[in-house]
């Protein structure tokens, strides 16, 4: 197949994964298997802290240097944390790949944390912590996750909290690094570029020096569960803002892309959505109605959410409650189930347009499960998808005493 992924191993174990494209731009993305639940005894934060410190200054490179490189040859370096994965990544011509690759391994390996910058830094998170209380369509997610994996690693926020990025030292990132950012625990994606031989050679140049260390293995939590509940927060805000959701399934339960599927059809990004047709379209209640499904290692997370005038507010649950039990009670039609499909396919198509993103989460599926994927494998699993999987997917995660909301409102 076209484009199809090829994959080596460097000597210090860091795998690498190549997409081969004819274009001028190429892009590149280091995935590190850790993220804000492995932080441990550290203060809440320190990944997302780490990586914005990662542009801070290296041994060779002070601040500007390292925002300068790319962009100064029209390309972007950018870096992201999630709760269990810190990523950096570069777009650039295909004629800058080596200094892409120079400068990603130098500030993995060589960033000096200087304190001023550090300080620096935990304003600026503080900021952008303020900034996120101010978005309740955006604080909203946080907070309902905090409370869903109660009691779990999960529970903790990205950002941190302002008190806990207060504590954050330059040994706690040195520790996080120690710890993580090993060869094993890592996977380099590329799209574009040359030849496998000197993308290779080209990475072992930049990349070789990192620590071979092992893969990070998380155990299985199980968060103390909450039963089925409604939380009303008070906020001044012009709209009531509601989230809906439940525990879900993990990344490597069967039952997963199942979910997706039936994600898709109710909430998902086209406009012919079930919620929107019902909740925008028919009811006029809500300008947004979204739902949402996102899988970690030991368990995953479903949810709803949509902002309407308060008065509003006890209608869009009921009747989102109504289509939920429908969907639980008598799963979907056959005419349905394969349209739903190939929406699914088509979009999924059209997303795959993005490299950036096509590597991403090539990347990640052989992080957390040792096997390299392409386009077509995703597809021939979802063209499989029955019925009975649907049925069992809302039967289990839409159940009336699974289903925890909450709202904020003036």
């Amino acid at each position: 197949m076209k484009n199809k992924f090829w994959n080596s191993q460097l000597e210090n174990g860091l795998e690498i994964i190549g997409q081969p494209f004819e274009h001028e731009i190429c892009h590149i993305a280091l995935l590190i298997n850790a993220g804000t639940r492995d932080e441990g005894e550290l203060p809440e934060g320190t990944a997302h802290f780490l990586e914005h410190c990662l542009f801070k200054g290296t041994k060779k490179r002070n601040y500007i240097h390292i925002l300068s490189e790319l962009d100064s040859v029209g390309g972007e370096l950018n870096a992201y944390t999630t709760k269990e994965e810190v990523c950096i990544h570069a777009t650039c011509h295909r004629d800058y790949l080596k200094k892409a690759f120079d400068l990603i391994g130098d500030i993995i390996l060589n960033s000096t944390f200087p304190t001023k910058e550090i300080n620096k830094e935990k304003e600026i998170i503080k900021e952008e912590i303020r900034s996120c209380k101010d978005n309740p369509a955006e604080q909203i997610y946080d907070d309902f996750e905090s409370l869903l994996f109660r009691g779990n690693t999960l529970q903790r926020r990205i950002l941190g909290q302002v008190k806990s990025v207060s504590t954050i030292q330059r040994a706690d990132l040195k520790a996080f690094i120690h710890k993580y950012f090993v060869a094993h625990n890592m996977v380099l994606a590329i799209s574009g570029g040359p030849s496998k031989k000197k993308i290779f050679s080209a990475a072992q140049e930049a990349f070789n020096k990192i620590p071979s260390g092992v893969r990070y293995r998380r155990k299985d939590q199980l968060a103390i569960r909450r039963s089925a509940g409604y939380s009303k927060r008070k906020a001044a805000t012009a709209q009531a803002h509601t989230i809906m959701g439940a525990e879900a399934f993990a990344y490597a339960d069967p039952l997963r892309m199942p979910l997706i599927l039936l994600n898709n059809i109710l909430g998902g990004p086209a406009m012919n959505t079930r919620l929107n047709l019902l909740i925008r379209e028919k009811l006029g209640y809500a300008y947004t109605i979204e739902s949402g499904f996102h899988s970690y290692d030991d368990t995953g997370i479903f949810h709803i959410y949509y902002g309407t005038e308060s008065k509003n507010n006890e209608k869009c649950l009921d009747a989102i409650r109504k289509e939920l039990t429908r969907f639980a009670q008598h799963g979907i039609s056959k005419e349905h189930l394969e349209a739903g499909k190939i929406q699914l396919l088509g979009q999924q198509a059209v997303a795959s347009e993005n490299r950036l993103n096509v590597i991403l989460s090539t990347a990640r599926h052989l992080l957390k499960t040792g096997k390299l994927t392409d386009h077509s494998d995703t597809q021939k699993v979802i063209r499989k998808i029955t019925r009975k999987e649907v049925q069992e997917c809302a039967s289990i995660v839409f159940q009336e005493g699974n289903l925890f909301t909450l709202t904020y409102s003036s």
